[in-house]
């Protein structure tokens, strides 16, 4: 006894999505609204500053590891600095420093991070020429004629820091609403396209 074989009839299959598409639509924005909604009211609103800078050429692997050390030094620019303000630094490439500043206020996180990069930039000027001139009399002590101070200073192409990216807030809680009302909104597409095809599945199924 042969059994009978169901199969999908994709015309009708688009045929009937097409005619509940003011359904399939309506469901769709309702999962983004309560998507965004919960998001909104669950998560707490943290807001983060990120700057980048760049050092100058000649710095190696070393000078990139100790400036990102020195970096999380927030007694460099302020003392008083809120409680809730957390600085996080990494260096991202060579030679590239990023630093992160986060906190509950909005004006807090701007003003910090606005001083903390003019006063890590101030700070790290000197700071990378004396590692350079340092490496270069390193270098100098195993020839023949090891270079003076002076000498060192004067082979040293002396640069300064650049800024790649200045500060500028963003909100946290504002994007992960973004990614909740994405998310509800996929969830309510699968959920009204399932619909449609469980109450037309005798419309959509047929014996071959």
């Amino acid at each position: 006894m042969e059994k009978d074989v169901k199969v999908i009839d994709l015309f009708c299959l688009a045929k009937v999505f097409y005619a509940c598409k003011w359904f399939i639509l309506s469901v769709t924005i309702l999962g983004a609204v309560l998507g965004y909604g919960y998001a909104y009211r669950t998560s707490a609103n943290v807001f983060q500053a990120d700057f980048e800078i760049m050092l100058p050429l000649y710095c190696n692997r070393d000078a990139d590891a100790t400036v990102a050390n020195l970096a999380t030094r927030k007694e460099i620019i302020m003392e008083g600095a809120a409680d809730d303000i957390n600085v996080e630094v990494q260096s991202t490439a060579p030679r590239i420093i990023c630093v992160s500043v986060s906190g509950k206020t909005e004006q807090a996180v701007s003003e910090f991070a606005v001083a903390y990069e003019q006063a890590l930039v101030k700070y790290l000027n000197p700071l990378v020429n004396q590692i350079v001139m340092f490496d270069v009399q390193k270098a100098s002590l195993q020839t023949q004629k090891p270079l003076t101070k002076e000498e060192s200073k004067d082979l040293s192409t002396l640069e300064n820091v650049v800024v790649l990216k200045h500060a500028s807030v963003q909100s946290e809680g504002s994007e992960d609403c973004k990614n909740k009302a994405v998310l509800g909104a996929f969830a309510g597409l699968l959920l009204a396209l399932a619909s449609v095809f469980v109450k037309h599945a005798k419309e959509i199924v047929k014996d071959e």
